[in-house]
């Protein structure tokens, strides 16, 4: 009922009740037409209430359904706007998911598949990390691996004498690359250690790379549960809310895209998000190495890698019994004083993680001009010394094992000094340093440019590489080490270098010599591979008295084949020499070429 209504309304009453006093007072009664009872005074002020109240009410009512659909509006328009950014964000990562948009890199955009898990290894594309990360690295000639110049790289190596001495004399490193499907790609560990850049990789295949001084590391002040929405994707659910790390991916006025620590994709409220920091102005590659005694009855072993591409994966293999050292064949001299890098961060983890410590080989590629060139510039000297430093630190190697072979005779005292350049180096990081060595006695290039009296007190180890008694090329046939030979070359060296500094170097290979009765020829094989090789032939066996070795012969092709071998009993007799002379323990070359039955045989008769 309107204002006007309740206005007639009024008049018409108080119209009857005028007439109703004038009767009264008349005396004279008054009939009305069509009425049937007389409303007194009381009534009408009842009715005027009844009226005021109704029109209260209506007028609330009116009021509460505006107020109703002014806040539905407010509510449906701030959904519609919330669900726009939901949907804006996903539809962006589905896209992202169906290979038609980038992944984010603080701000900017990558290719999906510069981002690789392959053999335990996270893999970057080199293009991108040349772009984006560093322009100054590049590609070697040989498109094998990438340099790295230091001179704009921030680290902290064990000490700062360390330090200084390395960015003072070194120039770049390089990294191998790994190609897959036209792609060339570096160990994302290098970011990681050089730039101090970490990885997010959410459930939805989306990641994010981000530097720890970057502010797109952040506190989220939401939980970590997440609840689906009409998309799928996920959302980070608001109740009883907990600081968690998260990397901000892409941020709308509502709501923001993360990535938190554990790998996981969803969105936040931007309002919710707090700046997050982490001041590191330089990255510290690796600490000082705990002193390690070794005791006796030392057991390493190399293990030849030509490649990157060719690291073993070590994960799956059986853990050696009682092995203490492993010695890869990562890195290699070349020109310059520079030094090829075949390393492998995913090997080094997995060998220490079975309990082997890692001693990485430096060779000098067997070539002695390079060799002689880097031993007499005191520029390139220093060079190669800091890129093993930097090496044992960025790949926190336990070991540096020196493998220097075939030098110029000229150049005997300059090896010494190299040497004894690179001993304090190695100490101030805690590295154990070791240099493998010839017998005394032989060729000038492969034997005699061994100073080995000096050479030792630079090193923590000498290893004695008692095998090749009879190499690969020899004109005559032969054992590859006759014990009483390996023993003549342990008395030998023990007049220049103390016992407990000599490690001795056994063979786990043999040779199989053909004989035409003109000329000899040869091929290498390890223990592991004897079996089949005389599966198929007649053979005859017998006791090599002279040389203390079991030896086998047989026909084929019309040549006479000969095997002295390698088996438990030599080994048995080498390891029992090392114990004679009181020797801490012994070397063997390779791991390669025998079972895990030799490992347990070795291991048993070192007495671990």
């Amino acid at each position: 009922m309107d204002d006007k209504n309740v206005d007639i309304l009024l008049k018409k009453r108080s119209e009857e009740i005028k007439k109703k006093r004038e009767a009264v007072d008349s005396e004279t009664p008054v009939v009305e037409e069509n009425q049937a009872h007389c409303v007194d005074e009381q009534t009408v002020q009842d009715t005027i209430v009844s009226i005021k109240k109704v029109q209260r009410t209506s007028i609330i009512w009116k009021l509460a359904v505006l107020i109703l659909v002014i806040a539905l509006s407010v509510l449906w328009f701030n959904n519609m706007s919330l669900q726009e950014t939901i949907e804006d964000l996903e539809l962006e990562v589905l896209s992202l998911l169906d290979g038609g948009a980038s992944h984010t890199y603080m701000g900017d955009t990558i290719p999906s598949e510069y981002l690789l898990m392959v053999d335990n290894r996270i893999l970057i594309h080199a293009d991108f990390v040349m772009e984006q990360i560093d322009t100054n690295i590049h590609y070697s000639n040989s498109g094998t691996r990438v340099y790295i110049p230091l001179e704009q790289v921030d680290y902290v190596l064990e000490t700062k004498e360390v330090t200084d001495y390395v960015k003072e004399n070194i120039v770049d490193i390089n990294i191998p690359i790994l190609t897959k499907n036209g792609h060339n790609y570096i160990d994302f560990e290098v970011l990681k250690k050089l730039y101090g850049l970490d990885l997010m990789v959410a459930t939805d295949g989306s990641y994010a790379i981000y530097d720890q001084t970057f502010d797109g590391l952040r506190k989220v002040a939401s939980n970590i549960s997440f609840v689906k929405t009409s998309h799928g994707m996920n959302v980070v659910d608001e109740s009883d809310p907990v600081q968690i790390s998260a990397i901000v991916i892409d941020t709308h006025e509502d709501l923001s895209k993360i990535i938190t620590e554990t790998g996981r994709t969803g969105f936040v409220k931007t309002v919710d998000l707090e700046n997050y920091t982490v001041d590191i102005l330089e990255t510290q590659l690796n600490d000082v190495r705990p002193a390690h005694d070794y005791g006796e009855n030392v057991n390493m072993t190399w293990s030849q890698i030509s490649e990157y591409k060719n690291n073993p994966n070590l994960r799956n293999d059986e853990t050696i019994p009682g092995l203490d050292a492993i010695s890869p064949t990562w890195f290699s001299l070349n020109i310059n004083g520079i030094i090829i890098n075949e390393a492998d961060f995913r090997y080094m983890k997995d060998a220490q993680d079975k309990g082997y410590e890692v001693w990485g080989l430096f060779n000098n590629s067997f070539k002695p001009s390079w060799t002689s060139e880097m031993l007499n510039d005191p520029v390139y000297r220093k060079r190669a010394i800091a890129q093993i430093a930097f090496y044992a630190a960025l790949y926190d190697l336990d070991g540096v094992n020196i493998d220097f072979e075939n030098m110029y005779l000229d150049d005997k005292e300059k090896f010494t000094q190299f040497m004894a350049e690179l001993s304090p180096v190695m100490e101030a990081q805690n590295v154990t340093l070791s240099i493998a060595v010839t017998v005394p006695g032989g060729s000038d290039q492969w034997s005699k440019v061994f100073d080995r009296e000096n050479i030792v007190k630079h090193v923590d180890y000498m290893m004695l590489m008692a095998y090749d008694e009879f190499w690969g090329s020899s004109p005559v046939s032969g054992p590859v080490a006759s014990i009483p030979w390996v023993e003549k070359g342990i008395k030998e060296t023990l007049e220049l270098v103390p016992n407990e500094k000599l490690i001795l170097g056994i063979p786990l290979y043999m040779r199989v010599w053909k004989e035409s009765g003109v000329s000899v020829d040869s091929t290498a094989f390890g223990i592991k591979h004897l079996e089949g090789l005389l599966d198929d032939v007649d053979y005859e066996s017998s006791y090599d008295e002279e040389n203390f070795l079991n030896y086998v012969s047989y026909r084929k092709d019309d040549l006479l084949h000969r095997i002295w071998l390698e088996d438990e009993s030599s080994i048995n007799k080498r390891i029992t020499l090392a114990k004679k002379y009181k020797l801490p323990g012994i070397g063997s070359w390779s791991k390669e070429f025998v079972e895990m039955e030799t490992w347990e045989y070795i291991n048993n008769i070192l007495d671990r």
